[in-house]
């Protein structure tokens, strides 16, 4: 079993918030099948905050952050267990969404999507420790490539 990364400990939510930047909004990053994936200044408080008791997010998690250094090394590890992203929303999985799981109970998932070129490319949702939850998420069907494509050349996938 590959070893997890080291946690990474920084002061304060600002350092983290730089970190993020300077690591993945400034610099390609890539997932072991060669999918660029953008990551959004804003996409930082989605995934590093936590929910109060009504469902917003509205809070700083440290303990979040720390994991930080392990989204590179999920994305880019070509044996990682591949999965089909829930949306909440619409109570459904759906193919562009992928969930990459390789240390424990940490996933990252990530929106794929058709470039205006027609390339495909990704886009960043969330990482976080899914320690109550993993058992529920492993139940989530395959990602398959295939049927990834399919979904976006023949519905319209939604915007974000």
């Amino acid at each position: 079993m590959l070893s997890a990364p080291p946690l990474i400990v920084l002061p304060t939510e600002k350092d983290y918030q730089n970190y993020y930047t300077n690591e993945f909004c400034r610099k390609a990053v890539f997932t072991a099948d060669s999918l660029r994936v953008y990551f959004s200044p804003n996409r930082f408080w989605h995934a590093f905050c936590t929910r109060d008791h009504n469902g917003k997010k509205d809070k700083f998690s440290i303990e979040r952050a720390q994991y930080i250094g392990w989204i590179k090394p999920t994305l880019g590890n070509p044996n990682a267990l591949l999965l089909q992203g829930w949306n909440a929303d619409l109570e459904v999985y759906e193919p562009h969404r992928r969930v990459n799981i390789v240390f424990e109970s940490f996933i990252v998932v990530i929106e794929i999507q058709l470039a205006q070129n027609q390339s495909v490319k990704a886009s960043f949702i969330t990482a976080y420790y899914a320690d109550k939850s993993i058992n529920k998420i492993k139940k989530s069907p395959k990602w398959s490539h295939t049927e990834c494509l399919e979904y976006l050349t023949t519905k319209k996938p939604k915007g974000r």
